[in-house]
């Protein structure tokens, strides 16, 4: 199975990586205190013991998390967690990939917050869903279709906020039909808190995309200085478009100005040479 990169965990050093160990302490893991997570494109997340190698199996079920469950869709292949996940003080979150272009029912691209030991399910942010926190139950599951974000995430472990950059919900190329709450978080970076996965702000970066535009790349988190000498964190967004997004990081305002112009389209009738 193909792997897409791994993370890293070593709880010992846990204390001194996140503030969220302030809102929630961990579970402990006496078989695998230093592990590696291995996400696959069957749609699992594993945890090996990073000193031999040995699936660590108190994580999940035996070494690993099916990322297929209360997943809409769930056939082989329509899900892959496709970038490394993001490793907090207690929280390993991931994001996933759905097929472009092959039908209206695709898997969720719900992004998960699990436990770093335990393997638990702590968070759920759902993009398509009325409550994107809403856990599901034994007889709900995550919204089909609903944007993913299947691009490296970044974190700040200053404040324990992740930056998860999202695509357009499937079929990419068309909108007829879209529905709004399919719309709300597309083509965007969240900040979403480590710990809890609530939304703290979203920038969308293209409005009813038809052009497959998702933001393909990790934001990058880097300290302006201003004219002033005051230091702004800030938050580099690299887009398919070819523009590079620079807001502030603390509440998603742009630093660069950003100028939104609505352009009237009319219907032209016009002909080709069809020989």
């Amino acid at each position: 199975m193909t792997c897409r990169g791994v993370a890293y965990y070593n709880q010992n050093n846990s204390a001194e990586f996140a503030k969220s160990l302030d809102v929630r302490q961990p579970s402990i893991s006496d078989e695998c205190p230093e592990k590696v997570f291995l996400p696959v494109n069957d749609g699992r997340l594993i945890a090996v013991n990073a000193q031999t190698g040995n699936a660590c199996r108190d994580f999940g079920q035996n070494g690993e998390i099916n990322l297929l469950a209360s997943m809409p869709y769930a056939y082989l292949g329509g899900y892959n967690p496709t970038s490394p996940p993001i490793v907090t003080g207690n929280t390993i979150i991931i994001g996933g990939s759905v097929t472009d272009n092959l039908s209206t029912q695709e898997p969720s691209g719900v992004i998960r917050g699990y436990d770093v030991n335990s393997g638990k399910l702590i968070w759920v942010f759902d993009t398509g869903a009325e409550d994107p926190n809403a856990m599901p139950g034994k007889e709900t599951q995550f919204v089909h279709n609903s944007p993913n974000a299947w691009a490296p995430l970044a974190y700040d472990a200053q404040t324990d906020v992740v930056y998860i950059p999202t695509g357009v919900g499937t079929p990419d190329i068309w909108g007829g039909d879209r529905h709004p709450l399919k719309e709300r978080y597309a083509n965007s970076v969240l900040a979403l808190k480590g710990s809890t996965g609530e939304l703290l702000w979203h920038f969308q970066t293209t409005h009813h995309d038809l052009w497959d535009m998702d933001v393909p790349s990790q934001p990058s988190l880097v300290d302006i200085k201003t004219d002033k000498n005051e230091t702004i964190p800030a938050i580099y967004i690299v887009t398919k478009t070819g523009n590079v997004f620079v807001l502030d990081r603390r509440d998603g305002t742009p630093i660069v100005p950003v100028t939104e112009k609505t352009r009237s389209y009319q219907c032209q009738i016009w002909s080709t040479n069809t020989r």
